[in-house]
């Protein structure tokens, strides 16, 4: 009986259907209002259609069973299924196609497609599809992709690529890529790749990559890339790399790279490195495994190779110790520094600002 039922739908509907909008269609109820087979302009009710084509609009439960044509005004609220794919202009509601999914202008509501969905304006609300999504403008909501997706403007909420994310504008909220993202505007919220991410602008929150990250703007919380990390502009938070990262101005927090870091402003707060450190101006506790090079070091700083600084302040350890001037205590195999203001304590110190006989000294050698 079903069979036959629906058996009975198909061939009415191929029967009230042509190739353009005057084809016929018929209605069960009042004048396009109802139950409707065929490829009414404008209805209100339930419609079935073999191949939309000139549709205006349609309020309530459509159903189209093949590869819509064109219909560059039509606006489709309510439920709208397709076996192959809706198509319109614009979709308010649920939208389901078995392929795909298709709008001139936009999605609102929930929209569900088995390969993929694409938009030339924005996508709002929940949208899924099996493959990927692609918007000309705006994506705001819960989007899933298989593979991937890609905006032309803004993504907003909770976003999943299987794959990659590219994003012409900003990305917020909470972002999974499954390998890689590209983002041409910034980042806020939680972004993560499994790879690496690429972001034009700032980076807002916490940023995770598999391998490593660049970003060409400000970083403003918790960074992390195993292999290594460059941030264009300043950072402030934590920064975490695996071999090394890059900074091209200020960082004020919490540093730790595996192998070396280097930062062309000042960096404050602590900053440890597997092996050596280099910035312009340090502020904090500083530990690198074999070297520190910087002109303004100041603070607490140890490694077991060499510190050379223009001026050094606080309390120093290392293997060497060099700068111009030195304020505060340092302990090393070899202290030299022009001017001390101050006490060296190693096996050798050499001051320059003493006098003939007290200039070298062994163990210990001090200038108040």
């Amino acid at each position: 009986m079903a069979r036959s039922l629906v058996g009975f739908l198909i061939v009415l509907c191929l029967a009230t259907s042509g190739s353009s909008a005057a084809a016929g269609s018929w209605t069960l109820g009042a004048r396009d209002t109802g139950i409707g087979l065929g490829n009414s302009p404008e209805f209100t009710g339930i419609r079935l259609n073999l191949i939309d084509e000139d549709v205006r609009s349609v309020d309530g439960v459509n159903l189209t069973l093949w590869v819509p044509r064109e219909s560059p005004r039509a606006v489709h609220r309510g439920i709208s299924l397709g076996l192959v794919g809706p198509a319109a202009a614009r979709f308010y509601g649920v939208t389901a196609g078995l392929l795909g999914a298709g709008a001139d202008e936009g999605f609102r509501g929930v929209t569900l497609a088995g390969l993929g969905l694409g938009a030339d304006e924005d996508l709002r609300g929940i949208q899924c599809a099996g493959l990927g999504v692609g918007a000309g403008g705006d994506v705001w909501g819960l989007t899933l992709a298989g593979l991937g997706l890609g905006a032309d403007g803004d993504v907003r909420g909770l976003t999943m690529a299987g794959l990659g994310l590219g994003v012409s504008g900003d990305l917020a909220g909470v972002s999974v890529a499954g390998l890689g993202g590209g983002v041409e505007g910034g980042v806020s919220g939680i972004t993560v790749a499994g790879l690496g991410l690429g972001v034009g602008d700032g980076a807002t929150g916490l940023t995770l990559s598999g391998l490593g990250m660049a970003i060409g703007g400000d970083q403003l919380g918790i960074a992390f890339g195993p292999v290594g990390l460059a941030v264009g502009g300043r950072s402030r938070g934590v920064l975490l790399a695996g071999i090394g990262f890059d900074v091209g101005d200020d960082a004020t927090g919490v540093h730790v790279a595996g192998l070396g870091m280097g930062v062309d402003g000042r960096a404050t707060g602590i900053q440890v490195a597997g092996l050596g450190l280099r910035a312009d101006e340090i502020r904090g506790i500083t530990v690198a495994g074999l070297g520190i090079g910087v002109d303004d070091l100041r603070g607490v700083q140890a490694t077991l190779g060499r510190v050379e600084a223009e001026d050094l302040r606080g309390i120093t350890a290392a293997g060497y110790v060099r700068s111009l001037e030195t304020r505060g205590l340092s302990i090393a195999l070899f202290n030299r520094t022009e001017e001390l203001h101050g006490v060296q304590l190693g096996l050798l110190n050499f001051a320059g600002n003493q006098s003939a006989p007290w200039r070298w000294l062994p163990l210990l050698n001090a200038r108040l």
